[in-house]
């Protein structure tokens, strides 16, 4: 995941179309204002210094509200994504020092620590858990604006913006005081494979149903100490494990084998490109259980038929490395007929 972040991070800058970078204030959204203007500044904001074909393809937006316990004076601030990294539910039930969430946490936490010792999570309920209110207590106060004064408060996160190529990151590591890691869980996540509905999980109104079918996922067989890396992408229809400098065909009953829903790490999800364009009713930010289950008699994402070069285009493809190179190709013939013409 560390290296991901390093190579994508890198491409982007490489391929940043904004030669200057202007300032911009951050856009914070309080009490009563319409929050699809203001998510739409912070977007605008951040494409008038981030602009690139890792952006269009890979990047959406959250939004993080605070809200304080004293007043209930909220606070929503937009920011843009690469990839969610999910915590898995934890084994042991967390208590609430605020009493009006306290019981409905205690009987979620009951109902996910069955299913965790039963090995029966899902993707679902990892999403759940970034959902979930965090609250910020004694050493994390908030300063509200309308106490004049660091409260406690709670925050919550929900997605506003869907990328068209969605990637998840499970956090199967857990660190020590001093950042260094400590255990690696290997409970399988259940994870659909076609047409998995995030409608529920998102808080804005979407162009597009957000259908999504996984195209990709990387695995971590090993222990913290030492371990191996072992990928399985979809191309043409059918799956491939790539193993070092191995690669080969292997049967969709793998992806979703006991070995790899213990291994899983890293998620790829493409946008169905047979999503017909319709608005979706604005939902709850919580994810359930029910949202991500997979259509097993859902097509496998296909090539929009009328694909032309750019940006626009490519969003649409089944293969993100194709589509990224068809992308790049108008650039490269301008710069390869430049070159021909000063020669």
């Amino acid at each position: 995941q560390e290296f991901a972040a390093f190579l994508v991070d890198g491409l982007h800058e490489d391929l940043n179309r904004c030669v200057t970078k202007p300032y911009v204030e951050d856009v914070e959204c309080t009490d009563g204002e319409a929050e699809e203007e203001k998510a739409a500044e912070a977007w605008g904001n951040y494409l008038r210094r981030n602009r690139s074909i890792i952006v269009d393809l890979f990047q959406g937006q959250l939004r993080s509200t605070v809200a304080c316990a004293e007043c209930r004076h909220t606070s929503t601030k937009f920011d843009a994504y690469m990839w969610l990294s999910l915590p898995l539910p934890a084994s042991a039930p967390a208590e609430s020092c605020f009493p009006w969430v306290r019981n409905a946490a205690r009987e979620k936490e009951t109902d996910l620590q069955q299913r965790t010792r039963e090995g029966l999570l899902e993707l679902s309920d990892c999403l759940s858990e970034f959902f979930a209110e965090e609250e910020l207590g004694v050493g994390n106060h908030w300063h509200c604006n309308r106490c004049k004064d660091f409260r406690p408060a709670s925050k919550r996160i929900s997605i506003f913006k869907l990328p068209p190529v969605l990637i998840f990151h499970l956090k199967r590591y857990s660190t020590r005081a001093s950042g260094a890691p400590s255990s690696k869980r290997v409970d399988p996540i259940l994870f659909p494979v076609r047409s998995a509905d995030l409608s529920s999980a998102v808080a804005s109104s979407q162009p597009v149903p957000p259908l999504y079918s996984l195209y990709a996922l990387c695995c971590h067989t090993g222990t913290i100490y030492s371990g191996h890396y072992i990928s399985y992408v979809l191309r043409n229809g059918k799956w491939y494990e790539i193993n070092d400098d191995k690669v080969r065909q292997v049967a969709e009953s793998v992806i979703t084998s006991p070995a790899v829903l213990r291994s899983a790490y890293m998620l790829f999800y493409m946008r169905d490109a047979n999503a017909a364009p319709a608005p979706v009713p604005r939902s709850s930010a919580t994810a359930g259980r029910s949202t991500w289950r997979a259509q097993s008699s859902a097509p496998s994402p296909q090539p929009s038929g009328d694909a032309t070069s750019g940006a626009r285009s490519s969003l649409q493809h089944p293969d993100p490395a194709l589509a990224v190179s068809q992308s790049a190709a108008p650039a490269a013939a301008a710069m390869r007929s430049t070159r021909s013409t000063a020669g």
